[in-house]
């Protein structure tokens, strides 16, 4: 209804719609002006009050008889009487308001609002075993008035263009924080800040804390300047200000010490103007992307900044920045959320809310099972069976000619090689020569009694004349002969490993407390046939999901049997029994299901690259993803590293730590059974490089596969990732921007 038209039931000289036509009033000037009234006032009267839910007025209503009304100018509030307390055994008083008038307790129970509900609480003080008080971190000062910060002059108008309304809302954001007694703490969190401001289009470049440092020296300076005049008397009233560092000036005067340059060499290439406002654009173009990326899909960019971008700049290893940075941008993105600088993408926001609140839980967790991994089983079959993490090699991107001409140029540097340590050797053996010669010839012990009689003489004499007194001074002078091993210029008279008494005793095993170490493989399994029973099978390394975990299964309580008389003993275990060795394992071990991952980035720099078998690797195995792939030979079905999944066995006190939902990036080795008609043998070679480094060729461990079990161990992990882990799709090179040129400036 239109607020200026007035209300059916006021009285007009208009007539309803639906009143009888006998009852309109007419517009005659003969008709009486009384008529007319009563004719409206019947037409009134015949609306009912259900029909009219609105009132109108004047007319106010009467009151009811007996009832007098207090105007407002006269009324006094008047709250519920507080009884006072009463004896023992006495009835509680009735409660009544501050007239007297007894209250009543209402029917219906009225639930908290939505904004009644979302009220917060203030975090209360911590106090210490000590009695002193717990400071408050920053996020907690933070959360008791966030909920009051606002944007500067009222909400922003949602007509304006996004780019201003984000620059204005993260001005607004930073503007009258409180900050933290903690100076290093403040850093670091405007080093986060800007970190996020330089991902999402906000500025251009980061600013270094030197260079932050410098700048505001320097216009501290210059405000301090402006206000004094050039005369000397004037230095005295700017006690922080200091006249520049005299400067040292070395004139190379000796043709044999080179002048240094007039004018020091530029950081950089020099650039012409036309080439910097190139850069110029293409940065701003590079940043124009940043900020459209975030505005169209700020759930994946909140993914990918605290996932890929993390990584590559190694912020994801930081303990700081994964308990600190989540809760910078958790704040920040509520506070466009709740003044509405994007309504259209409110529902974005949530989502990229509910990925931060995802980050403060996982980043700090994935730092502690980057410590936990490889586990102790996994440590304890690299050290049975060798490295099989091929080379510590990534990626082979090398082509089969690079290779050969590697091949060459290696062999023509062991010749050369070769060559130059034989000259070197005849080098050194003439040199070694003739300074032997030499040191024989002035180290002579054979001297002259009078010549180290005049010696001792004179050295006394210098001692007394520094000491001073007329007491006797002796200057014993040593002989070579019974010159030590810690004499200076003179060769010891014994030999490294002679006993003597002021070495002590021999060194034993027994002193030093060097006994054998034991594989961490007996923690779980004791004395066990597994290094003759099993050995390696395919090889991998990937980035998988920790798609579920089991725990050990309870081991059985079964009533000990009495032993009887007259039995003979039991037989022993046979020796090669591989049942016996997996079933042990599957019992006191717990399991996790890891799957391949779904997508991988064409990018060479992502996190998370193709599955690639290593050239260990001994089993049947699919080698790329695509349909007809080439299979590697080997016992057993082959494996496919990008769709089937794997069983890796951890330590069972480690399985609480490993969530589901986050991925490993590492190397995953297979157990296969051996051949038992087969002796397993040891080379020299692997028998003194047990754990595989620099292997010439890549074989597995000791033994012949040719039955591939379910059982995987990790044998080395890279990286951590969290579940919500997106790579980010790579920024407009210079040749997408201007349509020329191969690189970035």
């Amino acid at each position: 209804m239109d607020p200026s038209s007035p209300a059916p039931d006021q009285p007009t000289t208009a007539a309803p719609q639906n009143a009888p036509t006998d009852a309109l009033p007419s517009s005659s000037p003969n008709v009486a002006p009384a008529a007319a009234a009563a004719a409206a006032a019947e037409a009134t009267a015949a609306v009912t009050p259900a029909d009219r839910p609105w009132l109108t007025f004047p007319p106010f209503p009467k009151p009811p008889q007996g009832v007098e009304l207090v105007p407002f100018r006269d009324f006094k509030p008047l709250g519920i009487h507080i009884p006072q307390p009463v004896e023992d055994g006495a009835a509680p008083p009735v409660e009544v308001d501050g007239l007297g008038i007894a209250t009543l307790t209402l029917r219906v129970h009225h639930d908290l609002t939505t904004m009644e509900k979302r009220k917060r609480k203030n975090a209360r003080t911590k106090i210490a075993p000590d009695g002193s008080v717990v400071p408050k971190r920053w996020y907690e000062e933070w959360a008791e008035v966030e909920h009051l910060r606002k944007t500067s002059g009222g909400p922003i108008d949602p007509s304006l263009p996004r780019a201003e309304r984000l620059y204005q809302a993260a001005a607004d954001f930073k503007s009258g924080r409180l900050f933290s007694p903690n100076h290093s703490v403040n850093q670091e969190l405007t080093q986060y800040w800007d970190k996020f401001r330089f991902f999402v289009g906000l500025i251009s470049n980061i600013q270094p804390l030197s260079a932050r440092k410098k700048n505001a020296a320097a216009r501290a300076m210059a405000a301090q300047q402006t206000t004094a005049d050039d005369g000397d008397e004037e230095l005295d009233e700017m006690p922080n200000a200091r006249l520049p560092m005299e400067a040292t000036i070395a004139v190379a005067e000796s043709a044999d010490i080179p002048a240094g340059p007039d004018v020091l060499p530029a950081s950089g290439p020099a650039r012409t103007e036309e080439e910097r406002q190139h850069r110029r654009e293409y940065f701003r173009e590079v940043r124009d992307t940043r900020m459209d990326r975030f505005l169209n899909d700020p759930e994946d960019v909140v993914k990918v900044f605290f996932s890929n971008y993390a990584s590559d700049r190694g912020d994801i290893n930081s303990e700081k920045f994964c308990a600190n940075a989540p809760i910078l941008v958790d704040f920040f993105l509520k506070f466009l959320q709740r003044n509405r600088v994007f309504p259209e993408i409110d529902r974005q926001l949530r989502k990229a809310i509910a990925v931060t609140e995802l980050a403060q839980k996982e980043l700090p967790h994935a730092i502690l099972m980057n410590k936990l991994i490889p586990d102790d089983f996994g440590t304890g079959c690299r050290e049975i069976f060798g490295a099989m993490n091929g080379y510590n090699i990534w990626a082979d991107n090398s082509t089969s000619g690079d290779e050969a001409e590697e091949q060459r140029a290696t062999k023509k540097q062991k010749t050369d090689d070769a060559d130059a340590e034989a000259n070197n050797a005849q080098t050194m053996a003439a040199e070694t020569t003739e300074t032997s010669e030499t040191i024989a010839k002035d180290d002579d012990p054979a001297e002259d009694p009078e010549l180290l009689a005049a010696k001792k003489a004179e050295e006394a004499a210098a001692l007394k004349a520094a000491i001073g007194g007329d007491e006797p001074v002796e200057v014993e002078v040593i002989d070579a002969d019974d010159a030590g091993a810690g004499s200076w210029g003179n060769a010891a008279t014994t030999n490294w490993g002679d006993e003597e008494e002021f070495w002590g005793k021999s060194n034993t095993a027994e002193d030093w407390d060097a006994g054998p170490k034991v594989n961490a493989i007996h923690k779980f399994l004791g004395p066990t046939t597994l290094p003759l029973t099993h050995t390696t099978g395919v090889v991998e390394r990937s980035t998988r999901r920790i798609k579920s975990k089991v725990a050990p299964p309870a081991p059985p309580t079964r009533p000990q049997p009495k032993k009887g008389k007259g039995k003979a003993p039991a037989e022993p275990a046979p020796l090669h029994d591989p049942d016996a060795v997996e079933r042990e394992l599957d019992a006191k071990l717990a399991k996790l299901t890891l799957s391949a991952w779904p997508v991988y980035a064409v990018n060479p720099n992502a996190d998370v690259q193709k599955p690639r078998i290593l050239p260990d690797s001994r089993g049947a195995a699919v080698l790329d993803d695509f349909e007809g792939a080439e299979v590697a030979p080997g016992p057993g079905t082959p494996h496919n590293p990008f769709k089937d999944d794997i069983v890796v066995y951890v330590d069972p006190d480690i399985a609480d730590n490993m969530w589901v939902g986050m991925s490993i990036e590492g190397v995953f080795v297979q157990l296969a059974r051996v051949d038992p008609s087969v002796p397993i043998e040891v080379s020299l070679e692997r028998f003194n490089n047990p754990w595989g480094y620099n292997k010439k060729v890549a074989d597995g461990a000791p033994g012949v596969p040719v039955a591939p079990t379910r059982i995987w161990y990790m044998e080395e992990v890279r990286a951590v990732l969290p579940s919500y882990h997106t790579e980010m799709t790579p920024l407009p090179t210079d040749q997408d921007v201007f349509g020329e040129g191969d690189d970035e400036p």
